[in-house]
């Protein structure tokens, strides 16, 4: 091994060490199938990417209220659905909408002391008490994810919607 090639691996290892809530990726690795929609570069994660509203085919309408839970436990959609997310704070106090995979989430519950202070992600919102936001979501993923609040004690007492997003499957001969 050379003293360029040890440079290298150890440059690298450090760069992916780098703590991050979550991570983008673009790997252009094919997951399931081919994209429902052109294949735009940007925030890509885990758990898929910011969409754009006029590729959104589908409306989802979701409130947090006070006691701790949102109008609904889960939601399925298919691998490549675009998807306008409109989130109500019904409650009297603030309420978070991060949408995210599982590791993503216990990241977030871990790491943030007060939402209100820091930056919010492109998968995340923080609303104020009667206030309505829209995000657009494109699921070109497939797996489990969660609509979780992350404000004291809100996750923990399962304040979380479920979103399953099932494999597309393989088109063309292979």
């Amino acid at each position: 091994m050379t003293i360029r090639t040890l440079a290298l691996a150890l440059l690298s290892a450090s760069l992916l060490s780098t703590p991050a809530l979550a991570e983008p990726v673009d790997t252009h690795v094919d997951y399931g199938g081919p994209r429902a929609v052109p294949h735009e570069h940007g925030d890509i994660y885990s758990f898929g990417r910011p969409g754009q509203e006029k590729h959104a085919r589908r409306t989802v309408t979701l409130t947090a209220s006070d006691d701790m839970r949102y109008s609904e436990s889960t939601l399925d959609f298919a691998q490549g659905d675009t998807v306008k997310f409109v989130f109500t704070n019904a409650g009297s106090k603030p309420h978070e909408f991060v949408l995210a995979d599982k590791r993503t989430q216990d990241k977030v519950e871990k790491a943030r002391p007060a939402p209100e202070s820091v930056k919010s992600p492109p998968y995340s919102l923080l609303l104020a008490p009667g206030e309505t936001r829209t995000l657009v979501w494109q699921f070109d993923r497939f797996g489990v994810f969660e609509v979780a609040c992350h404000l004291p004690g809100a996750y923990k007492a399962g304040m979380v919607t479920y979103i399953s997003v099932p494999m597309a499957p393989k088109r063309g001969w292979r």
